[in-house]
This record gives structure tokens, C-alpha cells and sequence, in this order.
């Protein structure tokens, strides 16, 4: 009896140190899971998370599971980083291959910076779980910003074998793309980009479009332009490709070629006026010579569009504006009497055919023009400022020139204040030239109060003010309102910097007038001498000799000349 109760005492520690060391009792298991269904229901309900927590808190305590863990990581992600942290880490220790903890842990890190951690997290997980192909993208991530870009390159291979979706495998190349191409290895990421196009057997010109745009803007212009040379059944036709491979050739030297694909995209009958005459302007603007005018080359592009859109005012407009551009004024000049043919009352076309008789010096027959349309529309300001310009380059006439000016102001509408304005700044122009100053100022006047702000006449204003030594602080005022409106004109530039010079403002004025030499098309004795006045304010003699005689070159003068020789004397 006594042996037996021996054995029975045993049997109940054995069986208490199996409960203590081993699984828990059946009923421990079905609190745990009442504890985390329950839980699961607070978590849910606004104010029940704390409680939530504590529930699972309970269930773990009672038994490790990897669902208590990650539930109470994600109740605390939002406000408690390091605790979110360690209950991942708890459900990992848990179960070290499970994707969802992992790549809830890697976003965490990659999300605050830590790349590093989330590098050895990934780099773990990978190697126990090789198919979670997401996994490989963070991994990259991780490595590319924490500064392994070899690492990167490898993982990013390593997603490539493994997927065959193929917008995440597009999502993969252009990270690699961008790794190899911070790493210098140019040849390995054209060539990665190339033979992932090439591999795809049903690609469009989207496809293409996308794969070129990505070559180039990473400066891989030779790379783009081959890849599309490869398709030219996907580009023709297209018109953002046909722009794109333009560009290329235009960027690889290749006029000869993109001019061809211009003449395309002209005479393609599949795009309309407005896409073709578009994609035209920009592409032939962004290749002008050193000069800034339009190529020749491209001169047969613009007549192509115009004869397939004959009667289009729009399209013959755009190419007259290509051969404004250019130096070639017979080309010019044929275009525009096509024009007049084509569109006989269109006053534009005819004032375009004014300003380029002008400009050819053939006053008469621009002045023919100019009657002609003066009896169609009598209210228009221009053709009577041409007339006035005539009378007084070329006839030296200022009085019938300002004739011309006052019958224009009877014509135009007094609610054409813009062309009114003009009119009386002309003839301002003219009073002055003609030696009537009073009379030419009150023109300044009534054009300055139509339109305040026409900086021609602000300038000239200024300038004839300080000529005839009036009103030197308005002078002044009014041209440096004409420097803010046109600060690149050299003629305003020049009156600013003279009229500085005037006041004793000489350091500026030296600065102004460098600006107006340097901005000035083609060199003005005037200029000159403005700016051999300042140096000799400014005591320098030989300078200022030195722009005396260039002056002189230009327009010989008799004082200019005693002016050089006393200067010459006194060094």
C-alpha cells in the first residue's frame, strides 16, 4: 500500500512538471483564442484599442501566438514605434518566414530611414523564403538608399528572374535602370532597358515611346535614337514618336534625316493642321544656327505644310514667320505675293508686303501698297506711320511726313487709343527733327497719356528733354521707367546711362552705357561718343580716345575731331 501511494505521488509530479514545461491544458488554449476573438472584436469599436491590447496582451502572456503579437505591433504602430518594433520582432521569433510581418517591419523602416535594419530584415527573410518575390523590390530600396548599389543591382536580378507581371517587372527595370546608371555602368543600363523593349513581341509606339523617353532622359540620346530607328513601322504614322525621333536626330547631328521625318509629319494626311503646323515650330526652334534664324534645310518643310493647307491663312501666316527667320528674302518675297493672291483682303498680308518692300529700300512700290490699303480701311494707324516714315528717309520732307501723321489722327477712332498713341509719337518725332520742341513735347504728352507705358516714347521724351536741358528730373524719371519695361533695348539703355551722365551719376552711367554697348546689334557713333563723354568725366583720357576715334570711324566730324586732338595734347 505504501509502495503504491509511493508510485502515485510520482505519476502527479511528473504530470504537474509536464504541464509546467510543455503545451498548456486544453482549457488554457480555448481561453487564449476567446481572449483574441474578443480582442479582435475591440479593436474594432473607436474607444476599445487600449483594451484590445490588453486582451492580447493576456492571451500571449498565457500563450506565445504569432496573431497576439502582430495585432498588438499594429495597435501601437501609429504612436509607439519601439514597441511596434518589438511585438514584430516577437511574431517573427515566432514565425521567422512569414511574409506579412516582414514586409510590415521593412515598410516601418524604409518609412523612417532606417535602411540599414531593413537590409538585414529583408536579407534575412529572402534567404528563408526565396519566392516572396516583393520582398526583393524593398530589398533593393533598402540597399539603394542606404548606399549598396551593388547590393541593390543583385536583389533587383534576383526579382527579375523570379516575376513575370509585367508592370511590377517595369517598376524593377526603372530602379535598376536608375542603380546602374548612378553606378557610371551606362552600357549595362541602356542595354537593360533595350532588351526589355526588344523582348516584348506584341510592344506599340506607347511601349516604344516610353522606352525612348526613359533613354533619353537619363542623356541617352545615341540609345534612344537606335531604339526607335529599330521600329520605324511603330513611328510613322505616330505623332509623338515622329516628334520624338526628330529631336533625336536634330540632338545626334542628324539634319538631313530629321528633316525627312518633318516632311512627314507635313504631308501626313493623318494629322491635322493645328498638330502638324505644332509640332513643326517647336522642333525646327529648338535647332536655329549661331545667329538664332531658322536652317535653310527646313525651309522645304514649311512649303510642304503650306501646300498640302493651301487655303489655310493660319498655315501660310507660320511659314512667312519661318521665313522672317531666315536671310533668304527672294523666298520671302514669293511667299507673300502667294499670300496676296491667296488671300487678296487680308490687310496683314499687305502690311507684311509693305515691310518687306521696305526693307528691300523699294519705297515706291511699298508706297503703291500702302494708298491701296489706306482706300480699303482708312482707320488703320500703320500705313499712315509707314507713309510719314517715307516722306522723311527717303524724301527728307518732315512737314509732308507730319501731314500724312495729322490726317491719320482724323481717321483712326478715338477708342483706338493704342494706335493713336503711336500716331502722335511719331509725329513727336518729327515736330522735334523739324526744330518745333514745344510742339513736339505736347505730341509726347497726349501719346504718354494714351498709353503710359510705351517705353519708345518714354525714351525719346527723356532724351529730347535733356537735349534741350528742360525738366532734367522727369527726363530722368521717364527713361529709367523705359529701362524697366524694355531692359534689353540698347537705344533706352543709352539714354538712361546719358542722362545719369548728366546728373553726375557717373559710376552708373559707365555701368548703364557698358549694358547698351553690349546689347546694341550693330555699333552707333552716338553710343560712342555718349560713352567717351562719361570716361572723360571719369578722368579716363585714353579710353575715351580710344571710343572717340571708333566714332569717328563710323561718322567723321569735324568737332569730333578737334575734340581728339586736344585730347591727345593733354595726355
Amino acid at each position: 500500500m505504501k509502495q503504491k501511494r509511493i508510485i502515485l505521488l510520482c505519476v502527479c509530479w511528473l504530470l504537474t512538471l509536464s504541464a509546467q514545461a510543455g503545451s498548456p491544458p486544453a482549457e488554457t488554449s480555448a481561453r487564449v483564442s476567446r481572449l483574441i476573438e474578443e480582442a479582435a472584436v475591440r479593436a474594432q469599436l473607436p474607444s476599445g484599442r487600449a483594451e484590445a491590447f490588453r486582451l492580447y496582451r493576456l492571451s500571449y502572456d498565457l500563450k506565445p501566438t504569432l496573431t497576439a503579437a502582430r495585432e498588438m505591433a499594429l495597435l501601437v504602430q501609429s504612436y509607439d514605434g519601439e514597441q511596434f518594433v518589438y511585438w514584430m520582432n516577437e511574431a517573427l521569433r515566432l514565425d521567422p518566414a512569414n511574409n506579412e510581418c516582414v514586409n510590415l517591419l521593412a515598410e516601418y523602416y524604409l518609412s523612417r530611414g532606417s535602411f540599414t535594419a531593413a537590409a538585414e530584415l529583408l536579407e534575412h527573410h529572402v534567404a528563408l523564403s526565396p519566392d516572396d518575390v516583393p520582398a526583393y523590390i524593398r530589398l533593393a530600396y533598402a540597399h539603394a538608399n542606404g548606399g549598396n548599389l551593388e547590393k541593390a543591382t543583385v536583389a533587383l536580378e534576383q526579382f527579375l528572374k523570379r516575376n513575370t507581371d509585367a508592370d511590377k517587372r517595369a517598376a524593377a527595370e526603372d530602379l535598376l535602370f536608375r542603380i546602374l546608371t548612378e553606378q557610371g555602368k551606362r552600357t549595362e543600363a541602356a542595354k537593360l532597358i533595350m532588351e526589355s523593349f526588344r523582348k516584348q513581341k506584341s510592344a506599340g509606339p506607347q511601349t516604344l515611346l516610353h522606352t525612348a523617353n526613359r533613354l533619353l532622359t537619363a542623356g541617352y540620346y545615341r540609345e534612344a535614337l537606335a531604339i526607335v530607328s529599330e521600329h520605324p513601322d511603330l513611328v510613322k504614322g505616330d505623332l509623338a514618336l515622329m516628334n520624338l525621333n526628330t529631336s533625336l536626330l536634330i540632338m545626334n547631328g542628324k539634319r538631313d534625316e530629321a528633316q525627312q521625318m518633318l516632311m512627314g509629319i507635313a504631308t501626313n494626311k493623318g494629322f491635322t493642321e493645328v498638330e502638324a503646323m505644332a509640332s513643326i515650330a517647336r522642333l525646327i526652334a529648338s535647332d536655329r544656327d549661331e545667329k538664332g534664324q531658322i536652317r535653310k534645310c527646313y525651309l522645304p518643310v514649311g512649303a510642304a505644310l503650306t501646300k498640302r493647307f493651301p487655303q489655310s491663312f493660319a498655315v501660310s501666316s507660320f511659314y512667312f514667320e519661318i521665313l522672317t527667320l531666315t536671310d533668304d528674302s527672294v523666298a520671302l518675297g514669293q511667299h507673300l505675293a502667294t499670300m496676296a493672291r491667296s488671300f487678296p483682303d487680308s490687310t496683314n498680308v499687305r502690311l507684311n508686303l509693305v515691310q518687306y518692300e521696305f526693307n528691300r529700300k523699294n519705297y515706291n512700290a511699298a508706297d503703291s501698297l500702302l494708298h491701296a490699303i489706306i482706300e480699303t480701311d482708312p482707320t488703320l494707324a500703320t500705313p499712315y506711320l509707314f507713309q510719314s516714315m517715307i516722306e522723311q528717309t527717303v524724301r527728307q520732307n518732315n512737314k509732308a511726313g507730319i501731314q500724312i501723321l495729322d490726317k491719320g489722327l482724323l481717321r483712326v477712332p478715338q477708342t483706338d487709343s493704342t494706335e493713336r498713341a503711336s500716331l502722335y509719337l511719331a509725329k513727336g518725332d518729327l515736330l522735334y527733327a523739324d526744330g518745333e520742341a514745344d510742339k513736339a513735347f505736347a505730341c509726347y504728352d497726349a501719346s504718354l497719356q494714351m498709353n503710359p507705358n510705351n517705353a519708345l516714347a518714354l525714351n525719346n521724351y527723356a532724351y529730347y528733354l535733356s537735349l534741350t536741358g528742360r525738366d532734367g528730373e522727369r527726363a530722368l524719371a521717364m527713361a529709367q521707367k523705359a529701362v524697366l519695361l524694355e531692359p534689353d533695348d540698347a537705344n533706352i539703355l543709352d539714354t538712361y546711362a546719358y542722362l545719369l551722365y548728366l546728373k553726375g551719376d557717373y559710376l552708373m552711367a559707365a555701368a548703364y552705357m557698358r549694358k547698351a554697348l553690349n546689347a546694341a546689334e550693330s555699333e552707333k557713333a552716338t553710343f560712342y561718343d555718349h560713352y567717351a563723354d562719361i570716361l572723360i568725366a571719369e578722368e579716363h583720357i585714353k579710353e575715351a580716345l580710344e571710343y572717340l576715334r571708333k566714332a569717328e570711324q563710323l561718322e567723321p566730324s569735324d568737332e569730333r575731331k578737334q575734340q581728339i586732338q586736344k585730347l591727345e595734347k593733354s595726355l
